[in-house]
């Protein structure tokens, strides 16, 4: 018992160490994925979501509102493999 719960604080120190907006990335992209994946094939899904990761930064860069950031692209693509 004391071993999981050696794990359980592990994993919750590290998600904490993410941040809210990586979370948030990771989640919007997971549940985009997997909508899209029930009427896409695989590479479709894989050229679609990518389009969308990057139409998100290039926005984020273009109006000012946002921050865009590599570590964006990749909790996006972290919420694709577990929509996937």
């Amino acid at each position: 018992m004391k071993k999981l719960k050696k794990i359980y604080d592990a994993a919750v120190a590290a998600l904490g160490k993410i941040g809210n907006d990586k979370l948030q990335h990771v989640v919007v992209a997971g549940v985009i994925t997997k909508v899209l994946s029930l009427v896409l094939p695989f590479g479709v899904l894989l050229a679609v979501c990518t389009i969308i990761f990057l139409g998100k930064e290039v926005y984020d860069k273009m109006s000012g509102d946002g921050a865009p950031e590599w570590k964006d692209l990749l909790a996006d693509y972290v919420g694709f493999l577990i929509g996937a």
